[in-house]
Protein backbone atom coordinates (compact mmCIF):
# COMPACT_ATOMS: atom_id res chain seq x y z
CA UNK A 1 0.00 0.00 0.00
CA UNK A 2 2.81 2.21 0.90
CA UNK A 3 4.34 2.23 -2.64
CA UNK A 4 1.34 2.89 -4.49
CA UNK A 5 0.69 5.81 -2.21
CA UNK A 6 4.05 6.77 -3.00
CA UNK A 7 3.82 6.06 -6.42
CA UNK A 8 0.20 8.19 -6.89
CA UNK A 9 1.89 11.43 -5.31
CA UNK A 10 5.04 11.34 -7.83
CA UNK A 11 2.41 11.27 -10.69
CA UNK A 12 -0.05 13.82 -8.96
CA UNK A 13 2.99 16.29 -8.25
CA UNK A 14 4.34 15.87 -12.08
CA UNK A 15 0.88 16.46 -12.96
CA UNK A 16 0.67 19.93 -11.06
CA UNK A 17 4.10 20.50 -12.23
CA UNK A 18 3.18 20.49 -15.72
CA UNK A 19 5.62 17.82 -16.65
CA UNK A 20 3.27 15.95 -18.46
CA UNK A 21 2.36 16.83 -22.59
CA UNK A 22 -0.46 19.50 -23.20
CA UNK A 23 -2.55 16.81 -24.31
CA UNK A 24 -3.37 15.31 -20.86
CA UNK A 25 -4.14 18.80 -19.69
CA UNK A 26 -7.19 19.18 -22.19
CA UNK A 27 -8.33 18.28 -25.60
CA UNK A 28 -5.49 20.73 -27.48
CA UNK A 29 -2.83 19.22 -29.13
CA UNK A 30 0.09 21.36 -28.72
CA UNK A 31 2.43 22.92 -32.14
CA UNK A 32 5.22 20.38 -32.80
CA UNK A 33 4.55 17.65 -29.55
CA UNK A 34 4.65 13.60 -30.91
CA UNK A 35 2.70 12.00 -28.49
CA UNK A 36 5.18 8.84 -27.54
CA UNK A 37 4.21 6.36 -25.46
CA UNK A 38 5.99 3.84 -23.01
CA UNK A 39 4.91 0.52 -22.10
CA UNK A 40 6.60 -2.68 -20.17
CA UNK A 41 3.71 -5.86 -19.29
CA UNK A 42 0.14 -4.46 -20.88
CA UNK A 43 -2.98 -6.35 -20.24
CA UNK A 44 -5.05 -8.24 -22.35
CA UNK A 45 -8.19 -5.95 -22.28
CA UNK A 46 -6.30 -2.56 -21.46
CA UNK A 47 -4.03 -2.84 -24.42
CA UNK A 48 -6.95 -3.79 -26.75
CA UNK A 49 -9.32 -0.85 -25.99
CA UNK A 50 -5.72 1.48 -26.41
CA UNK A 51 -5.37 0.41 -29.94
CA UNK A 52 -9.61 0.54 -30.36
CA UNK A 53 -8.83 4.23 -29.33
CA UNK A 54 -6.33 4.82 -31.83
CA UNK A 55 -8.17 3.18 -34.50
CA UNK A 56 -11.60 5.09 -33.76
CA UNK A 57 -10.22 8.49 -33.62
CA UNK A 58 -7.78 7.93 -36.88
CA UNK A 59 -4.12 7.47 -35.06
CA UNK A 60 -1.63 5.94 -37.13
CA UNK A 61 1.67 4.45 -35.76
CA UNK A 62 5.17 5.35 -36.41
CA UNK A 63 8.85 3.51 -36.07
CA UNK A 64 11.72 5.80 -34.69
CA UNK A 65 12.79 7.28 -37.81
CA UNK A 66 9.50 8.80 -38.63
CA UNK A 67 9.73 10.03 -35.68
CA UNK A 68 12.53 11.64 -35.81
CA UNK A 69 11.68 12.62 -39.14
CA UNK A 70 8.31 14.75 -37.54
CA UNK A 71 10.75 16.50 -35.23
CA UNK A 72 13.44 17.32 -37.19
CA UNK A 73 12.01 20.19 -38.83
CA UNK A 74 10.32 23.17 -37.81
CA UNK A 75 8.89 21.79 -34.21
CA UNK A 76 6.54 24.47 -34.13
CA UNK A 77 4.38 23.02 -37.36
CA UNK A 78 1.49 20.22 -35.53
CA UNK A 79 2.44 16.45 -36.99
CA UNK A 80 -0.14 14.99 -37.97
CA UNK A 81 -2.67 12.31 -36.12
CA UNK A 82 0.76 10.48 -35.42
CA UNK A 83 1.76 8.96 -32.21
CA UNK A 84 4.84 6.19 -31.29
CA UNK A 85 3.91 3.43 -28.89
CA UNK A 86 7.02 1.80 -27.42
CA UNK A 87 7.91 -1.06 -25.20
CA UNK A 88 11.41 -1.16 -23.01
CA UNK A 89 12.85 -4.33 -22.54
CA UNK A 90 11.68 -7.20 -24.31
CA UNK A 91 9.75 -8.77 -21.51
CA UNK A 92 7.73 -11.93 -22.37
CA UNK A 93 4.72 -10.25 -22.12
CA UNK A 94 4.98 -8.47 -25.72
CA UNK A 95 5.39 -11.74 -27.16
CA UNK A 96 1.82 -13.21 -25.54
CA UNK A 97 -0.18 -10.24 -25.28
CA UNK A 98 1.44 -7.19 -27.05
CA UNK A 99 2.54 -8.68 -30.33
CA UNK A 100 -0.86 -10.07 -31.27
CA UNK A 101 -3.11 -7.33 -30.38
CA UNK A 102 -0.91 -5.07 -32.68
CA UNK A 103 -1.39 -7.90 -35.81
CA UNK A 104 -4.79 -7.55 -34.74
CA UNK A 105 -5.22 -3.92 -35.43
CA UNK A 106 -2.49 -3.14 -37.48
CA UNK A 107 -0.33 -1.27 -35.53
CA UNK A 108 3.33 -0.35 -35.31
CA UNK A 109 5.41 -0.04 -31.89
CA UNK A 110 9.44 0.16 -30.97
CA UNK A 111 10.96 -2.69 -29.34
CA UNK A 112 13.38 -1.15 -27.70
CA UNK A 113 15.40 -4.44 -26.35
CA UNK A 114 18.05 -5.53 -24.15
CA UNK A 115 20.41 -7.90 -25.97
CA UNK A 116 22.09 -9.60 -22.93
CA UNK A 117 18.75 -10.42 -21.35
CA UNK A 118 17.13 -11.89 -24.78
CA UNK A 119 16.59 -15.77 -24.49
CA UNK A 120 16.58 -15.66 -20.84
CA UNK A 121 13.66 -16.62 -18.60
CA UNK A 122 10.81 -13.77 -18.64
CA UNK A 123 12.26 -12.49 -21.80
CA UNK A 124 11.88 -12.84 -25.45
CA UNK A 125 13.52 -15.21 -27.34
CA UNK A 126 15.83 -14.11 -30.76
CA UNK A 127 13.48 -16.67 -32.96
CA UNK A 128 10.46 -14.62 -31.26
CA UNK A 129 12.50 -10.81 -32.36
CA UNK A 130 12.90 -12.06 -35.77
CA UNK A 131 9.32 -13.22 -35.86
CA UNK A 132 8.51 -9.12 -34.69
CA UNK A 133 11.01 -7.97 -37.53
CA UNK A 134 10.15 -9.83 -40.22
CA UNK A 135 6.18 -8.60 -39.55
CA UNK A 136 6.69 -5.01 -40.62
CA UNK A 137 4.94 -3.79 -37.28
CA UNK A 138 7.69 -4.07 -34.85
CA UNK A 139 11.14 -1.62 -34.77
CA UNK A 140 13.40 -2.99 -32.71
CA UNK A 141 15.81 -0.29 -31.47
CA UNK A 142 18.25 -0.37 -28.41
CA UNK A 143 17.59 -0.53 -24.37
CA UNK A 144 21.24 -0.49 -23.68
CA UNK A 145 23.54 -3.92 -23.93
CA UNK A 146 22.80 -4.90 -20.22
CA UNK A 147 20.77 -2.28 -18.63
CA UNK A 148 23.69 -2.05 -15.98
CA UNK A 149 24.01 -0.31 -13.03
CA UNK A 150 27.69 0.39 -11.51
CA UNK A 151 28.19 -0.01 -7.69
CA UNK A 152 28.90 3.70 -6.61
CA UNK A 153 28.82 3.07 -2.90
CA UNK A 154 31.05 -0.20 -1.53
CA UNK A 155 28.36 -0.23 1.44
CA UNK A 156 26.54 -3.61 1.67
CA UNK A 157 22.88 -2.34 1.62
CA UNK A 158 21.17 -5.66 2.15
CA UNK A 159 20.46 -9.31 0.39
CA UNK A 160 18.69 -10.42 -2.54
CA UNK A 161 17.34 -14.07 -3.29
CA UNK A 162 18.42 -15.37 -6.24
CA UNK A 163 16.11 -17.84 -8.14
CA UNK A 164 17.70 -20.97 -9.86
CA UNK A 165 15.61 -20.01 -12.87
CA UNK A 166 16.23 -15.96 -12.72
CA UNK A 167 19.36 -13.81 -13.08
CA UNK A 168 19.03 -10.88 -10.67
CA UNK A 169 18.21 -8.35 -12.87
CA UNK A 170 18.73 -5.29 -12.27
CA UNK A 171 21.12 -5.59 -9.24
CA UNK A 172 23.82 -3.34 -9.37
CA UNK A 173 27.27 -4.45 -10.58
CA UNK A 174 25.58 -7.09 -12.42
CA UNK A 175 26.12 -6.82 -16.06
CA UNK A 176 26.52 -9.37 -19.60
CA UNK A 177 29.59 -10.56 -18.14
CA UNK A 178 27.99 -11.78 -14.82
CA UNK A 179 28.56 -15.66 -14.12
CA UNK A 180 26.08 -18.62 -15.47
CA UNK A 181 25.90 -20.12 -12.19
CA UNK A 182 24.64 -18.30 -8.84
CA UNK A 183 24.48 -18.65 -4.62
CA UNK A 184 21.37 -18.48 -3.26
CA UNK A 185 21.88 -14.73 -2.77
CA UNK A 186 23.86 -12.03 -3.32
CA UNK A 187 24.90 -8.76 -1.78
CA UNK A 188 23.17 -5.83 -2.59
CA UNK A 189 24.96 -2.58 -2.99
CA UNK A 190 23.88 1.23 -3.99
CA UNK A 191 24.04 1.81 -7.29
CA UNK A 192 23.21 3.76 -10.60
CA UNK A 193 22.68 3.81 -13.90
CA UNK A 194 25.64 3.61 -16.28
CA UNK A 195 24.21 6.38 -18.37
CA UNK A 196 24.06 8.60 -15.18
CA UNK A 197 26.70 7.26 -13.08
CA UNK A 198 30.05 9.52 -12.91
CA UNK A 199 32.31 7.95 -10.58
CA UNK A 200 31.95 4.71 -8.56
CA UNK A 201 33.05 1.33 -8.07
CA UNK A 202 32.77 -1.76 -10.17
CA UNK A 203 33.42 -5.61 -8.77
CA UNK A 204 34.71 -8.06 -11.18
CA UNK A 205 32.66 -11.29 -12.62
CA UNK A 206 34.60 -13.25 -9.79
CA UNK A 207 33.04 -11.61 -7.22
CA UNK A 208 29.60 -12.42 -8.16
CA UNK A 209 30.25 -16.10 -8.18
CA UNK A 210 31.35 -16.05 -4.66
CA UNK A 211 29.82 -13.06 -3.21
CA UNK A 212 31.71 -12.30 0.10
CA UNK A 213 31.69 -8.80 1.36
CA UNK A 214 34.70 -9.14 3.13
CA UNK A 215 36.23 -9.06 0.11
CA UNK A 216 34.68 -6.33 -1.04
CA UNK A 217 37.55 -3.61 -0.89
CA UNK A 218 40.01 -5.77 -2.19
CA UNK A 219 38.53 -6.81 -5.34
CA UNK A 220 36.80 -3.76 -5.99
CA UNK A 221 38.11 -1.06 -8.49
CA UNK A 222 37.10 2.67 -8.35
CA UNK A 223 35.37 3.83 -12.03
CA UNK A 224 36.68 7.26 -13.43
CA UNK A 225 34.72 9.27 -15.80
CA UNK A 226 37.09 8.11 -18.33
CA UNK A 227 36.11 4.43 -17.58
CA UNK A 228 32.72 5.33 -17.70
CA UNK A 229 32.51 6.64 -20.52
CA UNK A 230 34.17 3.63 -22.54
CA UNK A 231 31.75 1.44 -20.54
CA UNK A 232 29.20 3.75 -22.43
CA UNK A 233 29.92 3.69 -25.98
CA UNK A 234 30.87 -0.08 -25.33
CA UNK A 235 27.63 -0.88 -24.18
CA UNK A 236 25.64 0.88 -27.04
CA UNK A 237 27.86 -0.77 -29.44
CA UNK A 238 27.36 -4.06 -28.16
CA UNK A 239 23.83 -3.55 -28.29
CA UNK A 240 24.06 -2.24 -31.47
CA UNK A 241 25.90 -4.86 -32.49
CA UNK A 242 24.04 -7.80 -31.23
CA UNK A 243 20.92 -6.72 -32.68
CA UNK A 244 22.00 -6.12 -36.28
CA UNK A 245 24.20 -9.05 -36.40
CA UNK A 246 20.80 -11.47 -35.60
CA UNK A 247 18.48 -9.07 -37.95
CA UNK A 248 20.36 -8.77 -41.29
CA UNK A 249 19.43 -5.64 -42.96
CA UNK A 250 18.52 -3.64 -39.94
CA UNK A 251 20.27 -0.31 -38.54
CA UNK A 252 19.70 0.30 -34.77
CA UNK A 253 20.52 4.12 -34.20
CA UNK A 254 18.10 4.69 -31.08
CA UNK A 255 17.70 4.34 -27.52
CA UNK A 256 15.60 4.49 -24.71
CA UNK A 257 17.61 4.99 -21.77
CA UNK A 258 17.11 2.28 -18.88
CA UNK A 259 15.11 3.72 -16.22
CA UNK A 260 15.10 7.13 -18.00
CA UNK A 261 18.29 8.16 -16.27
CA UNK A 262 21.10 9.61 -18.52
CA UNK A 263 23.92 12.67 -18.44
CA UNK A 264 25.86 14.74 -20.21
CA UNK A 265 28.51 12.02 -20.44
CA UNK A 266 25.58 9.40 -22.01
CA UNK A 267 23.80 12.28 -24.93
CA UNK A 268 27.90 12.86 -26.02
CA UNK A 269 28.46 8.81 -26.32
CA UNK A 270 25.17 8.61 -28.41
CA UNK A 271 26.61 11.38 -30.43
CA UNK A 272 29.91 9.98 -30.67
CA UNK A 273 27.85 5.95 -31.40
CA UNK A 274 25.74 7.80 -34.44
CA UNK A 275 22.42 7.16 -32.65
CA UNK A 276 19.99 9.57 -33.58
CA UNK A 277 17.65 9.59 -30.78
CA UNK A 278 17.11 9.04 -26.84
CA UNK A 279 14.31 8.38 -25.35
CA UNK A 280 13.66 9.60 -21.28
CA UNK A 281 10.51 10.12 -19.60
CA UNK A 282 8.77 13.60 -18.99
CA UNK A 283 9.70 17.16 -19.22
CA UNK A 284 8.63 20.61 -19.42
CA UNK A 285 6.99 20.31 -23.37
CA UNK A 286 7.25 24.05 -22.87
CA UNK A 287 10.67 24.40 -22.04
CA UNK A 288 12.67 21.08 -23.31
CA UNK A 289 15.98 20.98 -25.37
CA UNK A 290 15.40 19.21 -28.48
CA UNK A 291 18.68 18.04 -29.02
CA UNK A 292 21.85 16.83 -26.98
CA UNK A 293 24.56 17.18 -28.98
CA UNK A 294 22.53 16.78 -31.87
CA UNK A 295 20.81 13.57 -30.64
CA UNK A 296 17.10 13.75 -30.55
CA UNK A 297 15.32 14.09 -27.24
CA UNK A 298 12.07 12.02 -27.26
CA UNK A 299 10.11 12.73 -24.14
CA UNK A 300 7.81 9.58 -23.54
CA UNK A 301 4.76 9.56 -21.46
CA UNK A 302 3.53 6.13 -19.54
CA UNK A 303 1.12 4.14 -21.81
CA UNK A 304 -1.79 4.47 -18.99
CA UNK A 305 -2.85 7.90 -20.31
CA UNK A 306 -3.21 6.79 -23.72
CA UNK A 307 -6.58 7.67 -23.77
CA UNK A 308 -6.11 11.38 -22.94
CA UNK A 309 -5.12 12.05 -26.46
CA UNK A 310 -7.81 14.41 -28.35
CA UNK A 311 -10.89 12.04 -29.53
CA UNK A 312 -14.00 10.68 -29.45
CA UNK A 313 -14.46 8.78 -25.42
CA UNK A 314 -11.41 10.54 -24.52
CA UNK A 315 -10.78 9.95 -20.72
CA UNK A 316 -9.32 12.50 -17.94
CA UNK A 317 -5.74 12.35 -16.18
CA UNK A 318 -7.65 12.00 -13.16
CA UNK A 319 -9.77 9.13 -14.24
CA UNK A 320 -7.08 6.99 -15.76
CA UNK A 321 -4.83 7.31 -12.65
CA UNK A 322 -7.58 6.08 -10.94
CA UNK A 323 -7.89 3.17 -12.85
CA UNK A 324 -4.12 2.68 -12.78
CA UNK A 325 -4.25 2.76 -8.40
CA UNK A 326 -6.87 0.14 -8.76
CA UNK A 327 -4.40 -1.97 -11.12
CA UNK A 328 -1.37 -1.42 -8.84
CA UNK A 329 -3.33 -2.33 -5.48
CA UNK A 330 -4.86 -5.33 -7.18
CA UNK A 331 -1.47 -6.42 -8.27
CA UNK A 332 0.24 -5.89 -4.51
Amino acid sequence: MTGVVSELRGLLAAWAGGAYPPFVYGSRRAAGFLPVFYFHAVQPEVFARQLRYLRDNDYGTVCADEAVQLLAGDHRETPARKVMLSFDDGLDNFHQVAFPLLKQFGCRAVLYLIPAWTGQAGFVTWEQVQAFHDSGLVDVQSHSHAHEQVIIDLKVRGQRAVAAERPPWGLPGVGAAAPARWPASVPVFAGDSLFRAREGWQLPAAFWSRPDPSVVARMARRLTAADLDWMMAADLQASRHAIESRLPGKTVSHLAFPWHLHGEAAWRALADCGFMSGAVGLGRPGQREWRKHGVLRLLRVNGDYLECLPGRGRRSFWSLTLDKARRRLRQR
